[in-house]
């Protein structure tokens, strides 16, 4: 009756790429990377996803983490982190993050590294001061989608980091 784990993957990166497309500025050569966290309020679980893309919207990796009982917004952070940490490896140098959440890009935007308690928020901070141009920006929820369900796929999974290539 279902959608096996890769088909929902595969129909939410198609949507994901109709949109990225729709948007696009064919001007613009950078790498993409979108998150995502979710979390099941009837459990408290929390899980993460993200897409590094090329500059013409192409795959280019996924993750997805079962990071357990978390907020919504540590579950948003572990996403961005992750997805630094996937477009660091596939050598983008130049990147737009995008994220669904508002709050969590004026978290990271605001903060101060030495001041926040929250270590995967230093972690981040630290990541976008390497030898590269990063934009985090948010974009609306259609434009997650593939993010959204590896996100949760992982909350199917045991806990831990999951890589889709």
């Amino acid at each position: 009756m279902g959608l096996s784990d890769w088909e929902s993957v595969d129909k939410s990166m198609r949507m994901c790429n109709e949109f990225i497309k729709a948007l696009q500025d064919k001007q613009e050569l950078c790498n993409k990377a979108c998150e995502k966290g979710c979390r099941k309020t009837n459990t408290g679980l929390a899980a993460a996803g993200g897409v590094p893309r090329d500059h013409n919207g192409g795959w280019k990796a996924g993750f997805a983490r079962n990071i357990g009982v978390y907020s919504i917004v540590v579950a948003k952070l572990w996403g961005i982190h992750g997805g630094l940490i996937q477009a660091w490896k596939t050598g983008a140098r130049r990147l737009i993050l995008e994220t669904d959440s508002l709050t969590t890009v004026e978290l990271i935007q605001r903060s101060d590294q030495e001041e926040s308690s929250n270590a995967i928020l230093r972690e981040i901070k630290k990541m976008l001061r390497w030898k590269w141009t990063t934009n985090l920006i948010h974009t609306h929820r259609e434009g997650n989608r593939v993010t959204d369900t590896m996100a949760t796929i992982a909350l199917t999974k045991d806990l831990g980091l999951y890589y889709f290539r």
